[in-house]
């Protein structure tokens, strides 16, 4: 079974929530999303997609 705690759920959350703020902020000023033919949709998955990729990044350089 697995079991999780309250601090390791915080640290992911915040693992995740940072980078995904900072990556949005990005994706909705950058003059090639924030146009309004790109779906709100699209822009979401794309900063998701990123943030995934930025913290996979962090806990491999944290491991090593």
């Amino acid at each position: 079974m697995l079991s999780v705690t309250s601090a390791q759920l915080d640290a992911w959350m915040a693992a995740l929530v940072f980078p995904l703020v900072r990556l949005l902020g990005l994706a909705m000023a950058a003059p090639v999303f924030s146009n309004r033919g790109v779906p709100m949709q699209v822009r979401l998955a794309i900063g998701l997609a990123i943030a995934m990729a930025v913290i996979n990044a962090i806990v491999t350089d944290r491991g090593a």
